[in-house]
């Protein structure tokens, strides 16, 4: 990454993705990725601590996302947690 990137531009509390008790993160990286601006969204997994103990990149070019994006897309400019999808009582 690079000063360009806009990394943190956005954060969302996505509740437990990974099911360890700790919540963990969304945060956008709007101008980085595959062409001016286009943008990505770093899945974060925490540890107890708040260190990362795993990531997943979001992108027009890694996380199996399948959409082919335009300049100046900006994904990751604004990202939100999106509540229990499952109606499992999880966040």
């Amino acid at each position: 990454m690079d000063n360009d990137d806009k990394f943190g531009s956005s954060v969302a509390g996505l509740g437990d993705l990974d099911g360890d008790g700790v919540v963990d993160l969304a945060v956008g990286a709007f101008g980085y990725e595959g062409g001016a601006d286009r943008g990505a969204v770093y899945m974060l997994m925490l540890k107890k601590d708040g260190t990362i103990k795993q990531h997943q990149k979001i992108s027009d070019t890694q996380g199996s996302f399948t959409a082919t994006l335009e300049n100046s897309t900006y994904i990751g400019i604004s990202v939100a947690g999106l509540g229990d999808l499952d109606g499992d009582g999880v966040t």
